[in-house]
């Protein structure tokens, strides 16, 4: 990728519930950048391996074959990022938030060919620049060339919060979290840590927008 598009890639990493979709879409819109979540397209593949009924021994790159990412585009555009399979696009709260994707997605995300893939259909985005990438990896592995990349983290009360106080679907998905994916969700060595547990939304764009600026 040449210089001046990777400077046009920013990429907000960190575990669920820290703020990356709320962050992520007010830099991209601030700046007219596309906006993408790699966390669709996991939640994808791991749809497709459930409703093509696809064992765990047969996860590779094969998974990407028909899979297609759309960002969401910033005003005067405005656009729904989307995720498409054979030309389809799918729906993001009935079949990608349904609950046999919840429980598949966080071991989906540990095999390293699904990483792959995710990969490959996220490259054309950030070939094209101007994007605003948010996953748990979108730095260290999706885009490693973006010059701009911010970590977001949380103390787990806040986390909790942030997602409806729902405790006990939290607690799941954390534990899920610690135990196969905690050698992934972390910063690179050359990412902008944002602590945002006592932190507003005000804040957190201020913090983040200074990293961007001293970067530029």
């Amino acid at each position: 990728m040449p210089t001046s598009e990777a400077e046009q890639v920013i990429t907000i990493d960190g575990p669920s519930g820290v703020g990356k979709t709320t962050l992520g879409r007010w830099l991209a819109d601030r700046q007219r950048f596309g906006y993408c979540e790699s966390g669709y397209v996991y939640r994808a593949i791991a749809y497709r391996t459930l409703v093509e009924k696809i064992g765990e021994g047969e996860w590779d790159e094969r998974l990407a074959e028909g899979l297609t990412v759309t960002a969401r585009q910033p005003p005067p555009e405005p656009g729904l990022q989307e995720v498409l399979l054979e030309g389809r696009s799918l729906d993001i709260e009935e079949e990608l938030y349904s609950p046999a994707v919840d429980e598949r997605v966080v071991k989906v995300a540990t095999i390293e060919a699904v990483r792959r893939v995710v990969s490959r259909v996220c490259r054309p985005l950030v070939e094209r620049g101007r994007l605003v990438l948010s996953g748990r990896d979108a730095g260290s592995a999706i885009a490693p060339q973006a010059s701009i990349k911010l970590f977001l983290t949380a103390e787990r009360s806040a986390r909790i919060a942030r997602r409806g106080g729902r405790i006990a679907e939290t607690s799941h998905r954390e534990e899920l979290e610690s135990r196969l994916l905690s050698d992934r969700i972390v910063p690179s060595p050359d990412a902008t840590v944002i602590d945002t547990t006592d932190l507003s939304q005000e804040e957190v764009r201020s913090l983040a927008w200074k990293a961007i600026a001293a970067e530029r």
